[in-house]
């Protein structure tokens, strides 16, 4: 015979619908926890548990696996952007670039944004679809909100983020093997040396991995960090006759490179395309327009309502010379 439910217990539940049903919860939000709420009314875990349970039973709530419990019912979907980048973004680099192209178009298109900066990503701003540039960025809370987010130049680690987190990356590999093509058919070069940036970057790692693909006896050097004082610092030993020709996987590298050896050297490099052609410079360039028209495609795609599992992108980077065909050719 089944236990009959006190009067206190069902005051509890009564109470809990009361504020669901009266606007104090916003529809998408995270609810207590079994614990949580067993502490706030003073009751077992396992009563607090069944309310719960009863309350999803009933479609108040609704549980997502390994994420937790949250209010039913529709959630908007988002109407303007918010530009969420770190503020180590400059002028020159890649945050920087990036957000001024992402500006350009959001105006074009006539779509609502703002930008805020942020050092450590740890709330969503609500009712916006966020763009976020920022390699620290924590994204662990971005489910409690059930709303989507792009991260772009990286991707969610956690399962669930990646779920409500749409992400955008250049194909960073590609980019280093297709400079070792280039250079490898512009240049007979037996020296090649490589400016690899930090090492505990995993972006020009993957450059240099494809790289090392097609050119595996290269010699590499690293540079402690962004700054032209560390890549020239990098390659303060290297003489002249120890180098035939170069591949950098930034624009900082170039500028260290052209600084020691001069413009007679041959260089290959992957950064931005329109720095690389006025340094002349050959390579590959960041597909800057490929990302500004796959972050508002996503975001249409999320301000019509969908609600898929977040989506990946990987962008091929933009070829700067004119025999580029030839070189992927030769690359298949």
């Amino acid at each position: 015979m089944a236990r009959t439910r006190s009067n206190r217990i069902k005051n509890i539940l009564a109470d809990l619908k009361e504020r669901l049903n009266g606007g104090f919860c916003r529809p998408g939000n995270h609810f207590v926890s079994n614990r949580e709420l067993a502490m706030r009314y003073g009751v077992s875990y396992q009563t607090a548990h069944r309310l719960i349970s009863e309350l999803v039973a009933e479609g108040y709530l609704h549980r997502v696996p390994s994420s937790g419990t949250y209010i039913a019912g529709a959630v908007p979907p988002p109407t303007s952007v918010a530009l969420v980048f770190h503020p180590n973004c400059s002028k020159n680099n890649f945050g920087g670039i990036l957000l001024k192209q992402l500006e350009t178009r959001l105006a074009q298109e006539q779509i609502d944004f703002e930008v805020v900066q942020s050092v450590s990503f740890d709330h969503y701003i609500e009712g916006k679809y966020n763009i976020l540039w920022g390699q620290d960025y924590d994204l662990r809370k971005i489910p409690q909100y059930l709303q989507y987010s792009l991260m772009i130049d990286g991707e969610p680690k956690d399962g669930v983020n990646a779920t409500f987190t749409d992400s955008i990356s250049v194909d960073n590999h590609m980019a280093g093997q297709t400079c070792a093509n280039i250079l490898r058919r512009q240049h007979q070069a037996q020296n090649v040396v490589v400016l690899a940036g930090q090492e505990n970057n995993g972006h020009y790692q993957q450059q240099l991995e494809g790289f090392r693909s097609i050119l595996p006896d290269c010699k590499v050097f690293h540079q402690s960090d962004w700054s032209l004082t560390a890549a020239l610092d990098s390659i303060r030993e290297l003489e002249t006759d120890e180098i035939d020709a170069a591949f950098s996987v930034n624009n900082v590298g170039v500028n260290a490179l052209q600084t020691k050896f001069g413009a007679s050297l041959p260089i290959v490099a992957f950064g931005d395309g329109q720095s690389l052609a006025q340094a002349g410079i050959n390579g590959i360039g960041i597909p800057w327009d490929g990302i500004a028209d796959e972050a508002i495609r996503l975001f249409r795609l999320r301000s019509e309502g969908n609600t898929e599992p977040g989506r990946h992108c990987l962008i091929n980077p933009e070829p700067l010379t004119p025999y580029a065909p030839q070189w992927f050719k030769a690359m298949a």
